[in-house]
């Protein structure tokens, strides 16, 4: 009440601080720059944070990934001594096949969020390169080409990583990124040798270390097994798998397997026909008394004869198959323009009852080219 003017208290200081931390640096290894695998993002990888100059002890670093902060971090002395923290980042938080932005901010001791640092992206890859394996063949030479397609860009990929049964390798090359050639020279052989190729899985690798997945073995683009054969005069004996034949020249025989009671008996692609070239029907007729290839309309029963047609019919009746009880073969040949391919079908009965209108069996054979004139039964089919 009189108005007496106490002594002052000690004075309290406090810094009003409205100044935000600058932005740091995120960097990551450079292995891992390209994209992240998912065996590497499973089991965790490291990124690091280069802290700003002003950066002190009791900050606190934010990461955050996709805007979410899996990670916050109050900075140690040893931080600030080394410049930097080292945040342990795991699959959890990211976008699997897609590209993640990373992130980090500090916050200072008194509430003071700092600049966001540069994102740092990262592509995150689960998806391991596939191939697929197709072929394709030269009629002038008789090789076979490769092609092995994959998914997606890969590296790492050699010649050493084909296995190659049944044949040589020739010769390798990469179309592209994505696409690499191997030319093969089948080994010879006058009866079916499988050709097979092989591409184990890891042999190469994408983008982001992802590495392929195991190819299914393929034998040449159609399946065929494969006769191969040299200039000499030889015998190729053709089984009910499908085969891939290259007559490569001299007088040649092309010997039919029996096939009872088969209408699929065979599938074959033969290349080189030439007019000297013969087809041996003893497998077909063996064991029949007198067997020998007729033309006449009218023979003895157990005896084969032949009726020929160049067209598409398929078609059988009684007048087809000729006098009734009599054992015979039907030809029917046509030219395909669009594929190249003359299709040849050898159908014959080995029913000797009156009245069988059946064919037993059907033999059905490709040529490459129009051979059409180089396979009439007076000069192309045998019996030997």
């Amino acid at each position: 009440a009189a108005g007496n003017v106490g002594t002052t208290s000690e004075a309290i200081s406090l810094t009003y601080d409205t100044t935000a931390p600058s932005a740091g640096t995120l960097s990551v290894e450079s292995s891992l720059s390209s994209g992240l695998t998912y065996d590497e993002a499973t089991n965790g990888f490291t990124l690091t944070f280069t802290l700003p100059t002003a950066a002190a002890t009791g900050d606190t670093v934010n990461l955050l990934i996709g805007g979410t902060i899996p990670d916050a971090y109050v900075l140690t002395d040893e931080d600030i001594s080394a410049g930097s923290h080292a945040f342990s980042v795991d699959a959890t938080y990211l976008t699997a096949n897609a590209t993640n932005s990373l992130t980090a901010t500090i916050t200072d001791a008194a509430g003071n969020v700092g600049a966001t640092s540069t994102a740092l992206s990262l592509y995150y890859d689960t998806t391991a390169p596939t191939e697929v394996t197709t072929s394709s063949f030269n009629a002038t030479t008789g090789l076979l080409t490769y092609t092995f397609t994959f998914s997606e860009a890969v590296s790492g990929f050699t010649v050493d990583d084909v296995t190659l049964s049944g044949g040589t390798a020739s010769s390798f090359a990469a179309t592209s990124t994505t696409v690499y050639t191997l030319v093969v020279t089948p080994s010879e052989s006058t009866s079916p040798t499988d050709l097979s190729v092989d591409i184990a899985g890891g042999v190469a690798t994408d983008a982001a270390g992802n590495d392929n997945t195991v190819a299914t073995q393929v034998l040449d683009s159609v399946l065929y097994s494969v006769l191969y054969g040299t200039s000499a005069d030889e015998t190729f004996t053709l089984d009910d798998s499908k085969n891939y034949v290259w007559m490569a020249g001299g007088s040649d025989t092309l010997a039919l397997s029996a096939a009872s009671g088969s209408t699929t008996a065979l599938t074959d692609l033969v290349f080189g026909f030439g007019s000297g070239t013969l087809i041996d029907l003893t497998a077909l007729i063996d064991g029949y008394t007198n067997a020998a290839v007729y033309t006449s309309s009218s023979v003895t029963a157990n005896r084969l004869k032949y009726i020929t047609e160049t067209t598409t019919n398929t078609t059988l009746d009684g007048t087809e198959l000729g006098t009734v009880g009599d054992n015979q073969f039907r030809f029917v040949e046509a030219y395909d323009s669009t594929s190249n391919t003359t299709h040849l079908q050898v159908r014959y009965d080995t029913n000797s009852a009156a009245g069988t209108t059946s064919i037993s069996a059907i033999i059905a054979i490709d040529f490459y080219g129009d051979v059409t004139a180089n396979l009439a039964p007076s000069t192309s089919f045998t019996y030997i």
